[in-house]
């Protein structure tokens, strides 16, 4: 008998070691520290940024098209062709009356060239790239909306992770004092078996009890883990740290939030409607595309020989109309396709509107199916605990079973468990309601 007590005993010694070596660590994290170090070290908004950086770079690079294209080159060449020897002269401002001798300009010897040229081409009316422009400016939009989503949709990751980690500390609580309460039966039913009120079978019934809680114990340890890595993760830390949340706060009502609508002006529902805006203008522009463009150029030269003596400048101004009349239906198949694309944004924008709202009405369910079960919980726990402590009176007294104070033992972590889940569904329904809100 005194065999089996010190080993009860050891154990629950052993356990209380281990809970505190585990304690000590443990790093404390505060919510708001959470979130802001995911703000600024997670990898998917650093890429959301840097996606709306090139897309602003690309507005910028659309406003080429009011503004002029000016090059400069400069060209060295060499030629005896008739045609070209005689040009080149003319250019170079050489020509003499002996260049108009035929044998001279059927045969004309080498002549070398240096050639400056300044080039500027000035668009004036270009409709489709106007429309371009306007495209490329609404899908910058889209991206800047998808980037306020995805930092909203990542701080709800972290609140979740965060709430998930506060049950797991909870339930580490409970059993914790599941397992102290099963320890200190484990002394009376040690008692009761030497007073021969109990079997050695009924000792041998509460270190399985013990057993199983120390199980669940490993298992929680292993659920803290993983969760303080996911936390590590979002954070854009090294995993392997044990993070411990702040308390958790106890069950209040904010149903409040119940009575809201989803906003039609939520950052994803605005991005979506950004990149239909996107695909509206790409459509204009390859409707456009058909019409004329009108341009002015101009350029500036400078010929000399290669020996850089006389030389001769001249200019050239002037505007051009082109219009390009068949393209074998290119633009038709670029409008068909602008249209269908146009066609599926829309849809899609359809589709997420109303997927949303059924989602949102999913969630408010759920918010309010926990929020009773919190409720009817907490009643269930005060009478579990009250059974308890009478059924734990006779048991001293040798008038209970040891599987009757077992039951109510397991009754009353199960209670508790059951309304650490409750309220925790109940924030984790408040959370995602926050976030299709778009509230903090």
């Amino acid at each position: 008998m005194a065999v089996k007590y010190w080993r009860g005993f050891i154990l629950y010694m052993l356990f209380l070691f281990f809970s505190k070596t585990l304690s000590a660590q443990n790093i404390p994290l505060d919510l708001n520290e959470a979130i802001q170090r995911t703000e600024a070290n997670n990898s998917q908004i650093k890429i959301a940024n840097f996606e709306l950086a090139a897309a602003l770079e690309e507005v910028d690079k659309m406003k080429s098209i009011f503004l002029p294209q000016i090059t400069a080159s400069a060209t060295g060449m060499a030629t005896n062709t008739p045609l070209n020897a005689f040009g080149t002269k003319l250019q170079q401002g050489a020509i003499t009356q002996a260049d108009f001798n035929p044998d001279d300009l059927n045969g004309p010897s080498s002549i070398s060239n240096f050639n400056t040229q300044i080039m500027v081409q000035q668009p004036i009316i270009n409709m489709d790239a106007m429309a371009m422009k306007k495209a490329v400016t609404a899908k910058s939009e889209a991206y800047n909306y998808q980037a306020i989503r995805t930092k909203n949709v990542l701080k709800n990751h972290v609140v979740k992770a965060y709430l998930q980690l506060q049950l797991m500390y909870e339930m580490l609580d409970v059993l914790q004092q599941a397992k102290n309460t099963a320890g200190a039966n484990l002394k009376l039913a040690n008692d009761n078996m030497e007073a021969g009120y109990i079997q050695s079978a009924d000792v041998l019934s509460v270190e399985v009890r013990i057993n199983e809680i120390e199980t669940q114990l490993f298992q929680l340890e292993n659920n803290i883990q993983n969760i303080s890595d996911q936390l590590s993760f979002l954070m854009g830390a090294e995993p392997g740290q044990i993070y411990k949340p702040g308390d958790a706060s106890e069950f209040s009502d904010e149903s409040g939030i119940l009575n809201h609508n989803m906003p039609d002006t939520r950052s994803d529902i605005l991005a979506m409607q950004s990149q239909v805006a996107a695909y509206e203008h790409s459509l204009d522009a390859a409707e456009k595309a058909r019409l004329p463009r009108l341009n002015a150029f101009g350029s500036y030269d400078l010929n000399s020989s290669f020996d850089f003596g006389d030389s001769q400048h001249g200019y050239m101004i002037g505007l051009q109309a082109a219009w390009t009349i068949f393209s074998g239906n290119k633009n038709k198949s670029d409008v068909r396709k602008a249209q269908i694309e146009l066609d599926k944004s829309r849809t899609q924008l359809a589709q997420m509107i109303a997927q949303n709202r059924m989602e949102f009405a999913v969630v408010r369910r759920k918010m309010t199916e926990a929020q009773q079960k919190a409720k009817l919980n907490e009643s269930a726990i005060k009478q579990s605990k009250e059974v308890l402590r009478i059924k734990t009176d006779r048991f001293a007294e040798g008038l209970e079973r040891t599987t009757d104070i077992l039951m109510a033992e397991t009754t009353v972590s199960q209670k508790e468990m059951e309304h650490a889940q409750a309220v925790f569904e109940y924030k984790m329904a408040h959370a995602d309601l926050l976030l299709m809100l778009e509230q903090n």
